[in-house]
Protein backbone atom coordinates (compact mmCIF):
# COMPACT_ATOMS: atom_id res chain seq x y z
CA UNK A 1 0.00 0.00 0.00
CA UNK A 2 1.54 3.84 -1.06
CA UNK A 3 1.05 5.83 1.96
CA UNK A 4 1.10 8.98 -0.40
CA UNK A 5 -2.41 7.54 -1.69
CA UNK A 6 -3.80 7.06 1.99
CA UNK A 7 -2.86 9.84 4.13
CA UNK A 8 -4.64 8.51 7.36
CA UNK A 9 -2.33 5.80 7.69
CA UNK A 10 1.05 7.60 8.07
CA UNK A 11 2.08 7.51 11.46
CA UNK A 12 4.57 9.75 12.75
CA UNK A 13 6.43 10.22 15.86
CA UNK A 14 7.88 13.61 16.50
CA UNK A 15 9.81 15.86 14.02
CA UNK A 16 13.02 17.88 13.06
CA UNK A 17 12.94 21.49 12.05
CA UNK A 18 14.28 22.22 8.58
CA UNK A 19 15.61 25.58 7.65
CA UNK A 20 16.50 26.96 4.04
CA UNK A 21 19.92 28.84 3.92
CA UNK A 22 18.69 30.16 0.77
CA UNK A 23 15.15 31.51 1.17
CA UNK A 24 14.35 31.37 5.00
CA UNK A 25 11.93 29.33 4.53
CA UNK A 26 11.15 26.72 7.84
CA UNK A 27 9.86 23.42 7.45
CA UNK A 28 8.98 20.84 10.79
CA UNK A 29 9.40 17.06 8.84
CA UNK A 30 7.64 14.18 11.17
CA UNK A 31 9.21 11.49 11.33
CA UNK A 32 7.26 8.51 9.68
CA UNK A 33 7.20 5.18 11.90
CA UNK A 34 10.64 3.35 11.64
CA UNK A 35 12.63 6.71 11.27
CA UNK A 36 15.09 7.50 14.10
CA UNK A 37 12.95 5.67 15.91
CA UNK A 38 13.66 4.93 19.70
CA UNK A 39 10.74 2.23 19.68
CA UNK A 40 11.41 0.76 16.90
CA UNK A 41 15.43 0.45 17.57
CA UNK A 42 14.75 -0.98 21.00
CA UNK A 43 12.82 -3.58 19.20
CA UNK A 44 14.97 -4.57 16.49
CA UNK A 45 18.35 -2.98 17.17
CA UNK A 46 18.29 -1.26 14.01
CA UNK A 47 18.32 2.76 12.99
CA UNK A 48 17.15 4.24 10.17
CA UNK A 49 17.95 7.72 9.93
CA UNK A 50 16.67 10.87 8.20
CA UNK A 51 18.99 13.20 6.01
CA UNK A 52 21.45 16.06 7.43
CA UNK A 53 20.16 18.20 4.34
CA UNK A 54 17.10 17.84 1.92
CA UNK A 55 15.70 20.16 -1.10
CA UNK A 56 13.34 23.37 -0.28
CA UNK A 57 9.92 22.87 -1.06
CA UNK A 58 9.57 26.65 -1.67
CA UNK A 59 13.40 27.55 -3.57
CA UNK A 60 14.17 24.14 -5.02
CA UNK A 61 17.43 24.52 -3.92
CA UNK A 62 19.37 21.66 -1.88
CA UNK A 63 19.79 24.15 1.04
CA UNK A 64 17.41 23.11 3.96
CA UNK A 65 19.24 21.79 6.83
CA UNK A 66 17.75 20.60 9.97
CA UNK A 67 18.51 23.30 12.71
CA UNK A 68 16.35 21.31 15.57
CA UNK A 69 15.32 17.73 16.37
CA UNK A 70 13.91 15.41 18.79
CA UNK A 71 11.01 18.04 18.86
CA UNK A 72 7.78 16.00 19.87
CA UNK A 73 6.77 12.78 21.76
CA UNK A 74 9.21 10.17 19.95
CA UNK A 75 7.47 6.90 22.22
CA UNK A 76 4.19 7.30 20.68
CA UNK A 77 2.84 7.03 16.77
CA UNK A 78 -0.20 9.69 15.64
CA UNK A 79 -1.53 10.38 12.52
CA UNK A 80 0.44 12.90 10.20
CA UNK A 81 -1.12 16.67 11.03
CA UNK A 82 -2.98 17.50 7.91
CA UNK A 83 -0.81 19.81 5.20
CA UNK A 84 2.50 18.81 7.15
CA UNK A 85 5.41 17.74 5.61
CA UNK A 86 7.57 14.25 6.52
CA UNK A 87 9.48 11.91 5.78
CA UNK A 88 8.77 9.03 4.43
CA UNK A 89 9.71 5.41 5.60
CA UNK A 90 10.30 3.92 2.25
CA UNK A 91 11.79 0.19 1.90
CA UNK A 92 13.70 1.15 -1.16
CA UNK A 93 15.80 3.50 0.33
CA UNK A 94 18.58 3.54 3.53
CA UNK A 95 17.18 6.99 4.93
CA UNK A 96 13.90 8.48 5.16
CA UNK A 97 12.91 10.03 1.87
CA UNK A 98 11.47 14.45 1.86
CA UNK A 99 7.51 14.58 1.44
CA UNK A 100 6.08 18.07 1.19
CA UNK A 101 2.04 18.44 0.53
CA UNK A 102 2.09 19.44 -2.81
CA UNK A 103 3.79 16.04 -3.21
CA UNK A 104 0.73 14.74 -2.37
CA UNK A 105 -1.79 16.94 -3.85
CA UNK A 106 -4.51 15.09 -5.58
CA UNK A 107 -4.35 14.85 -9.54
CA UNK A 108 -7.64 16.75 -9.91
CA UNK A 109 -5.68 19.55 -8.07
CA UNK A 110 -2.87 19.33 -9.81
CA UNK A 111 -4.62 19.34 -13.73
CA UNK A 112 -6.74 21.88 -12.37
CA UNK A 113 -3.19 23.79 -11.40
CA UNK A 114 -1.73 23.20 -14.52
CA UNK A 115 -4.50 24.06 -16.73
CA UNK A 116 -4.52 27.56 -15.10
CA UNK A 117 -0.83 27.75 -15.35
CA UNK A 118 -0.25 28.19 -11.52
CA UNK A 119 2.48 27.03 -8.97
CA UNK A 120 1.21 25.25 -5.93
CA UNK A 121 0.70 28.77 -3.81
CA UNK A 122 -1.13 30.82 -5.93
CA UNK A 123 -3.02 27.92 -6.58
CA UNK A 124 -3.58 27.43 -2.75
CA UNK A 125 -4.45 31.26 -2.52
CA UNK A 126 -6.56 31.56 -5.15
CA UNK A 127 -9.47 29.21 -3.20
CA UNK A 128 -9.64 26.42 -6.62
CA UNK A 129 -10.94 29.11 -8.58
CA UNK A 130 -10.01 30.19 -12.22
CA UNK A 131 -7.46 33.27 -11.70
CA UNK A 132 -7.87 36.43 -13.46
CA UNK A 133 -5.56 37.14 -16.65
CA UNK A 134 -3.06 39.10 -14.23
CA UNK A 135 -2.42 36.59 -11.64
CA UNK A 136 -1.21 34.41 -14.18
CA UNK A 137 2.90 34.72 -14.41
Amino acid sequence: MNPLNHKESILVHGYFVYSCDICGTVVNMYLQKGLEDKVEFNKTGKHKPVPFVIRCPMCKNLSMRHILWGVGNSDEYEPLPDGESFFLNDDQYDCGVPVHPQDIMSFEENRERRRHHMNYEQYKASKYKRPRKGDMY
